[in-house]
């Protein structure tokens, strides 16, 4: 850089770093050397007056002072220019070594006869990009991410666009060519836009130290976008699995037109999208494979392979999961019997062996106690069926498979076809055999016919054998000995010889190794005495007999049929009055879309009650106006014996406002994390309000929540915690509350879900709008606990296994369903003595005598027509006006009467009637059932009504006894 004759000189280079982070030395990458920077260099101080000389650096960035005194010391002094400072460190290179920028504590010496060049090294000052987003129509767009990135596409600085649309990026630490990147999609308001034309990127040069202004980005209106995609439901591994669908076509159709104006095929489990959609109605035709994995498919939703939808302008529709597939499937079913009378064996496991590869290669069961059983959900294909083990014990008693014709290593092979039953032969088992078979040989390896061989115990091989058998003509023998266990074999002795003992441990059939002997060929004699006597010496085995006939197990009476009408009053083959079905099945929808309850025939009480929680009447300014409250969720509103009262009220309608309040909060939750997957949210956030949906309307169910389901929504809703304090509630401690589940850190199961998709912690809150965002979901938090802990502080009273005392209105439901069975129980009286021929005039004439509860004789018709009459009218018309009094005094006695007297019509060791005189028909087995059935749902709302009436103050006798309050 100095020329060859300078002296004694001192050079100074001035160079600019790339970055505001500066570097290491004029030698980094990027540095660029500064021209016309103001260098000073002063000897001794920095005082004025000890201003040497004066400079500026040329186009390299040096500036050469010489002919200075070399026995001096000298500082120089450097005036940054406009957009660039000093660094604060490794900023000054003397002789090559870096130093902190401080000349007054560092003096430069020249070196005689030669030149010192020191590094001065400057960092620019960050530069800024100011913009706006604009929208159609001058619709504001806030938080829009606009990104600055290097030409390199190094990301600079990013920052979200303020409530109007203006964003600042102020901290650009690299000047120069700045690539300005806008959000390529945003959503506001419901609709999708996108930058226009050419706005996609845009390149703008900064100065150091400087900003660029005026970085307008207009966006445009996005194109429609669906995405779509199918599901397989089928099973794995045992468990019902739910999986994405590959080789799906889907077409899209617009305007009715035949040709597809799209189409798209899933794979490597992708749904696939249609995008830059003009707005209109469009149709989507779903093309499924023909079979995968070998499976039959059956489209199980929906149950059309089309679906009709209207896109409006830059609308983005979700239909990934709506198209859904099953395989076909098909079952086996077959006995397993005892070969020698066909009886059923139960208890038999079995083993079913797919033999193609398939999700579940293996499945198992065990025959019911009729001896079958069956297969279901089977992939259509070929299977093989057979015993798990060779042998079972069933009864006590082994048993083994027999073998038949057609069976391959012991089993049934059979074809699966999708939607049928295929039946498998029956497996006919025998009883196990302890067989001892065996082949005897002469010396020279050929059979040795019509040869003794002795059975010995385990004791002895030298007294009395067990028994003897002969060979065969190919010198094979069998033995069925009695019981498992050890025993000895050998050939019998013969000139002298000694015989050749094999022990054999005995099962089922033992194969004994090979035995010789030299005897010469032997042919029985008549008479049988060379010894080969005694016990089963054939070998043989008498065939099992042949089962007996089948007996004929017909009744003395047909069956009877009845008809059966549909809920809208027709006939179940839609003739007669009913033929108009149809139009009341849907009205009967409607009504309960509406009002949120469910239509009954004769319950005028209950559609008013429906009608006023769904509707409000006001007058407003002379005319009556009427407003429709719509629910999202439906109730049984039950208006004749009992209601929603009690504790039950009182949660339901928390639960009513805590619904209300928590929506709004949950459809408003934004995420404050910037990875945060919609589809992801959208998801969680439906859970969570299907959840809630749900609980809210068991809550409101006539008769009383049930309590496990309710449980299990607020293990679904506040996690694990919940899951620990619902196992607690069989305790005799009471279980702990859930105030501890009101830290948003710990809550878990669907809220905690949502918490992390959304990124709903305290260190990410950086603005007072990310602060109220989080305040909602404390919100929500702590509503859902709340109700939770008022479940808790109520749950005995719906816990049909606690004593605490019920609610009248809740008992009253539980009454009324009582009554209806009794009802019921009396028509299948009836029905049961029209099916032996006991019709309703012999009902009328027919007498029964009550011996045992003293009563004067009625006839089978009054009896059953008190009955219905009571559980019809009479006993509902006494709760209603009664009330608790009412129960006491007069219901619960009638019923305990009408039970006595029912008990006693029976003709039976508990009843009355003397089998003598009552005809044959009314003896039937299915008379006295349907009598005794009658009896016991008497009984059971007795018992219901002493729980409701125990105690009972009466005014004027003062407080009741239980054993009073239930007459006895």
């Amino acid at each position: 850089m100095a020329a060859d004759n300078r002296e004694n000189a001192l050079v100074v280079h001035v160079f600019a770093y790339p970055t505001t982070d500066g570097g290491q030395g004029p030698h980094d990458d990027g540095v660029t050397p500064l021209d016309e920077v103001s260098v000073q260099v002063f000897r001794g101080s920095y005082q004025p007056a000890a201003l040497e000389r004066t400079g500026r650096t040329s186009g390299d960035g040096t500036v050469a002072f010489s002919g200075l005194d070399a026995a001096a010391d000298y500082r120089i002094s450097v005036a940054a220019p406009a957009g660039f400072r000093n660094a604060s460190r490794d900023a000054l290179f003397f002789e090559g070594q870096p130093r902190a920028w401080d000349p007054r504590r560092k003096r430069i010496r020249v070196r005689k006869g030669g030149e010192v060049v020191v590094h001065v090294g400057l960092v620019p000052e960050p530069v800024s990009v100011r913009g706006r987003i604009s929208l159609p129509g001058g619709t504001k767009a806030p938080g829009v991410r606009v990104e600055a990135r290097s030409v390199e596409g190094e990301l600079l600085e990013a920052s979200d666009t303020g409530k109007k649309g203006g964003f600042t990026l102020s901290r650009i630490h690299r000047p120069g060519l700045i690539e300005v990147r806008p959000a390529a999609l945003v959503e506001i308001g419901g609709r999708r836009y996108v930058p226009a034309a050419g706005k996609t990127n845009l390149m703008v040069r900064v100065r150091p130290g400087g900003t660029a202004a005026g970085v307008d980005i207009p966006y445009k209106v996005a194109g429609a976008e669906i995405r779509i995609g199918a599901r397989i439901v089928h099973k794995a591994d045992g468990r019902t699995a739910d999986d994405p669908f590959d080789g799906v076509t889907f077409q899209l159709f617009k305007d009715g037109r035949s040709t597809p104006l799209h189409e798209v095929r899933t794979h490597s489990q992708t749904p696939g999208t249609f995008r830059d959609l003009a707005p209109g109605e469009y149709r989507i035709v779903a093309l499924p494979p023909e079979s995968t994995n070998g499976w039959r498919l059956q489209r199980t939703r929906p149950v059309v392979n089309e679906v009709l939808l209207q896109v409006t302008e830059g609308e983005r529709i979700d239909l990934g999961g709506i198209f859904e597939f099953r395989p076909a499937l098909g079952s086996l079913r077959g006995m397993v019997v005892a070969d020698r009378d066909g009886a059923p064996m139960g208890g038999v496991d079995l083993l079913l062996s797919s033999q193609r590869p398939a999700p579940d290669p293996v499945q198992r069961t065990r025959t019911r106690p009729d001896g079958s059983f069956e297969f279901t959900g089977l992939a259509p294909g070929p299977y093989r069926v057979e015993l798990e083990q060779q042998v079972v014990t069933v009864e006590g008693r082994r048993w083994e498979q027999k073998g038949q014709d057609g069976q391959s290593e012991g089993g049934w092979l059979r074809e699966v076809a999708a939607r049928q039953t295929e039946t498998v032969p029956a497996f006919r088992l025998v009883e196990e055999e302890h067989l001892i078979s065996g082949r005897v040989l002469r010396p020279d390896g050929s059979p040795a016919a019509f040869v003794t061989v002795q059975i010995f115990d385990s004791g002895s091989v030298t007294g009395r054998p067990r028994d003897n058998v002969l060979t065969d003509e190919h010198g094979e023998y069998r033995y069925r000995a009695d019981s498992s266990g050890t025993y000895y074999v050998r050939v019998l002795e013969r000139n002298g010889l000694a015989p050749q003992v094999t022990p054999v441990s005995v099962h089922s059939e033992t194969r004994v190794p090979d035995l010789f002997t030299d005897t010469r060929p032997f042919v029985p004699g008549p008479s049988g005495a060379d010894g080969r006597t005694g016990g089963n010496g054939s070998g043989g085995f008498p065939s099992p007999p042949p089962p007996p006939a089948p007996e004929s197990d017909l009744g003395d009476f047909p069956f009877l049929t009845e008809e059966v009408r549909s809920a809208d009053g027709g006939r179940a083959d839609g003739a007669g009055p009913g033929a108009a079905g149809g139009v009341g099945r849907i009205v009967e929808r409607e009504l309960r879309e509406v009002l949120g309850w469910r239509p009954r025939a004769g319950d005028p009480k209950g559609f008013r009650a429906a009608l006023d929680q769904a509707f409000t009447v006001a007058e407003v300014a002379g005319h009556t106006e009427v407003t429709w409250r719509p629910r999202s969720y439906a109730v049984e509103i039950q208006a004749d014996l009992g209601a929603v009262t009690g504790a039950q009220a009182s949660l339901y309608n928390r639960a009513q406002h805590t619904l209300e309040k928590v929506l709004p909060l949950l459809d408003g939750l934004t995420p404050l994390r910037t990875d945060a997957d919609d589809e992801n949210v959208a998801a969680a956030r439906a859970v969570l309000r299907t959840q809630l949906t749900e609980l809210v309307g068991e809550l409101g169910m006539e008769g009383g929540p049930r309590v496990a389901r309710v449980d299990q929504f607020l293990v679904f809703l506040l996690g694990d915690r919940a899951t620990a304090q619902t196992a607690a509630k069989a305790r005799p401690v009471p279980p702990p509350g859930f105030g501890g589940l009101r830290d948003p850190d710990t809550a878990g199961g669907s809220l905690g879900l949502l918490r992390d998709r959304l990124g709903l912690q305290r260190r990410r809150i950086n603005t007072v709008d990310e602060e109220q965002n989080f305040t909602n979901f404390l919100i929500l938090l702590d509503q859902i606990v709340g109700l939770a802990e008022s479940w808790q502080s109520q749950r005995d009273f719906f816990d049909r296994s606690k004593d605490a005392e019920p609610f009248l209105g809740t008992q009253l439901v539980l009454l009324s369903r009582d009554l209806e069975v009794i009802a019921e129980s009396v028509h299948e009286t009836e029905f049961a003595m029209d099916s032996v021929f006991l019709g309703a005039a012999e009902r009328q004439t027919l007498e029964l005598r009550f011996t045992s509860v003293q009563e004067a004789p009625m006839f089978v018709s009054e009896l059953l027509d008190w009955v219905e009459r009571f559980a019809v009218e009479e006993g509902r018309q006494l709760i209603d006006e009664g009330g608790r009094q009412g129960v006491a005094v007069a219901f619960r006695p009638v019923l305990v009467k009408l039970r006595d007297l029912v008990r006693a019509a029976q003709v039976t060791p508990a009843g009355d009637q003397d089998p003598l005189r009552m005809p044959d028909a009314y003896r039937r087995r299915r008379v006295q059932r349907a009598l005794a059935e009658l009896a016991l749902q008497l009984q059971g709302a007795a018992e219901r009504v002493g729980r409701i009436t125990a105690p009972v103050e009466d005014p004027d006798r003062g407080p009741a006894t239980r054993g009073n309050a239930q007459g006895g």
